[in-house]
């Protein structure tokens, strides 16, 4: 532990396969319920700093172990085991069913998790986040903390990037880290905006310097309690600094050509229909990974990923609980993990009337039936949710979003009588086909409006369109989801800080969010947290409604299989195949 960063992270949903008596089943078990996610338990430990700061407050001096504790898949009454497997084996092709093909490799400037699904595995980070949401050193060796706002790591050396013109295998150095984090925050000139992500995590950073070709020394503008948790964020990867050579941009095609340090090596990439990672035979971490190679195949439609999976094509597939239920009833040995999934919202834009008015907002708020959106749309496998994080302590309880969110007719009109609007009014909202949910739930929150007088007509937009107009601000509301996180401050950033992509400038909601960011004591931290959360159901911008969970489902012959949130894939290093 170290001071700058709060002692809890939360072990709900995330574990996995840790807490694999909660979440692992086989369908010829037969449940009659889906399996349930793990309880918060006790904090995970930080990585622990070689140096501890000059005056740091009481906290463990534990330090993580370098790979992720995943207990081995136990066989489930009713199975039919094979053989008794005595550990890891090396080998074997995992096929996965991915339901969309990043848009392009470069996550600098793309918004989706999607490209995790190759970058994740090709990349290394600073810093990884564990299967329980802990942050382990990865390109670190080491590192100190002399005060609060400064951070000095030492690099391991010997770490090679892949043999890929123009890098061609030499090693990685400090230069390569500080290149690269001036490239997030966009500090060199010429290059198109980046996504909101990286830009808004690292604005509190004062400097980063390569103090020698292995050690880069950071520091911050005040204390910052969510630097750790964030060096250890798939979008914080370390790409060459051959990645920008001067205005003209990279030296190679950053959207097409994937040059990391990773445990796999992209070897072929054809949009749209499948990506194939083959094993780093260089790899810096020994015996790593396990499997030779990760064959993702692009099926756009829920029916037939799951079919293939069902008629044993593929080895893993994500869908949701009927999709669930239907596959235990005819895969005999099927494993399935249940992870908690996107937080679901209707984003209004405050640049347009009449969201312009916050009575209007509450108003559209008030009018939803938020229990209804869970029974009609996610079939009741779903909760009420507020701003998404993973960890405990950091979101408002059940009990009192349920009393925000009670709905009320009737006060919904009188704000609407209030604001100007006796007759109601009708807008645009729109959703996206890369989220099903939010685009079901528009169809539920149409007629839900109706009773207030509200209409709204509803329009599906491809992704990159409704990227493009949600950045402009070309949108009067959005249905859409957002994954929950180990850091709390990731998605208040991504919704409520100036410049986000919902117009949202509030400058008493960007107070909370600079005072919250700066406490490095967790309990007055998570306080501050809620108050923000508080502030900003009030106002509106967003009307939150529920989460819903997804199933991981896959074969029995995949083991120490890990993915706790939606850029998990990293995990992947220590995933085995028994067969």
């Amino acid at each position: 532990m170290f001071h700058g960063l709060p002692r809890a992270l939360s072990n709900s949903w995330a574990t996995c396969l840790v807490a694999a008596a909660a979440l692992v089943l086989t369908a010829c078990a037969a449940p009659t319920q889906p399996p349930t996610p793990a309880q918060p338990t006790a904090a995970a430990p930080q990585a622990a700093p070689t140096t501890a700061p000059a005056a740091p407050p009481a906290s463990s001096q534990a330090t993580p172990v370098p790979t992720p504790r995943l207990a081995p898949t136990p066989v489930i009454a009713g199975a039919t085991p094979t053989a008794v497997s005595r550990g890891p084996k090396r080998g074997g092709t995992l096929t996965r069913a991915v339901a969309v093909a990043p848009p392009t490799l470069d996550l600098n400037f793309v918004g989706s998790s999607t490209v995790f699904e190759i970058i994740g595995l090709t990349h290394n980070g600073l810093f990884y986040s564990d299967a329980q949401l802990s942050s382990v050193k990865d390109l670190v060796e080491s590192w100190e903390q002399p005060n609060e706002t400064t951070y000095v790591f030492h690099l391991k050396k010997g770490v090679r990037f892949f043999n890929i013109p123009p890098v061609n295998g030499r090693e990685i150095t400090a230069q390569d880290v500080v290149t690269d984090f001036k490239r997030k925050r966009q500090e060199f000139p010429g290059l198109p905006p980046m996504n909101l992500v990286a830009r808004t995590w690292f604005d509190p950073l004062k400097s980063m310097q390569a103090t020698d070709p292995y050690t880069v020394t950071v520091e911050t503008k005040e204390p910052y309690a969510p630097f750790l948790t964030y060096l250890a964020h798939a979008y914080t990867v370390i790409f060459p600094q051959e990645s920008y050579i001067g205005p003209r941009g990279p030296a190679y095609d950053m959207t097409k050509v994937a040059i990391g340090t990773g445990p796999f090596t992209l070897t072929s990439f054809t949009p749209n229909v499948e990506f194939t990672l083959e094993r780093n035979p260089a790899y810096f971490e020994k015996n790593l990974p396990y499997m030779d190679r990760i064959r993702g195949v692009i099926i756009p439609d829920a029916s037939t990923r799951l079919a293939a999976f069902r008629a044993g094509r593929v080895d893993l597939v994500q869908g949701d609980k009927s999709q669930y239920d239907a596959a235990r009833k005819t895969v005999p040995n099927m494993v399935a993990v249940k992870r908690r999934e996107f937080h679901n919202a209707l984003f209004m834009n405050p640049t347009r009337k009449p969201f312009d008015d916050m009575r209007v907002r509450q108003a559209v708020s008030q009018c939803m039936d938020r229990e209804a959106l869970i029974q009609f749309v996610v079939d009741g496998d779903g909760d009420l949710a507020g701003v998404p994080t993973l960890r405990a302590g950091y979101s408002l309880p059940k009990d009192e979003l349920a009393k925000l969110y009670k709905r009320d007719v009737a006060g919904a009109k009188q704000k609407l009588v209030a604001a100007g609007y006796p007759q109601g009014f009708a807008f645009k909202l729109n959703a996206t086909v890369r989220q099903p949910i939010a685009v079901q739930n528009m169809t539920v929150l149409k007629d839900q409006l109706k009773d207030c007088g509200i209409t709204a007509n509803i329009e599906v937009l491809e992704f990159p369109v409704f990227l493009d107009r949600r950045e402009k601000g070309d949108w009067d509301a959005i249905s859409h989801g957002h994954p929950p996180e180990a850091e709390p401050d990731r998605n208040m950033v991504t919704v409520y800080a100036k410049g986000s992509p919902y117009q949202i400038d509030d400058p008493e909601l960007q107070k909370l969010l600079d005072q919250e960011r700066r406490i490095t004591d967790d309990k007055k931290r998570a306080q501050a947290v809620l108050d923000l959360e508080r502030k900003a159901l009030e106002k509106s911008y967003a009307a939150w409604t529920y989460y819903f969970y997804a199933y991981v489902m896959m074969s029995p012959q995949v083991k120490d299989y890990a993915e706790p949130i939606p850029t998990g894939q990293h995990l992947q290093r220590w995933a085995w195949l028994d067969r």
